[in-house]
């Protein structure tokens, strides 16, 4: 498991083989997001340290522009270490029910 924290908000645990979108939807915390698989570019995020895995590089949720910006999807990033991210939490977004984890 690794730590992610949301840049002076709040912070998560979020393991290897899981998406951060999935990690902090588990722990209750309001992250926007509309589809969940890389299309509509809600869950965008910024990696302000650490490492993670982009799991489509060409979603196409992401503009060239994003892209330029180093943005990524929470919904297609795995993390490889602890991070700190950058998005934007939203009291709307918490879950009413928490999303469970197939082992």
């Amino acid at each position: 498991m690794y730590k992610i924290q949301i840049d002076g908000q709040a912070e998560f645990h979020c393991s290897a083989n899981d998406v951060l979108l999935r990690g902090g939807l588990r722990e209750g915390l309001g992250i926007p997001y509309e589809c969940n698989a890389g299309g509509c570019g809600t869950c965008k995020i910024e990696v302000l340290s650490g490492e993670v895995e982009n799991l489509w590089a060409d979603a196409p949720g992401l503009s060239d522009r994003d892209k330029r910006k180093g943005r990524l999807l929470a919904c297609q990033c795995r993390p490889k270490s602890d991070c700190v991210i950058k998005l934007r939490l939203d009291e709307q977004c918490v879950p009413k029910i928490i999303p469970k984890q197939k082992k």
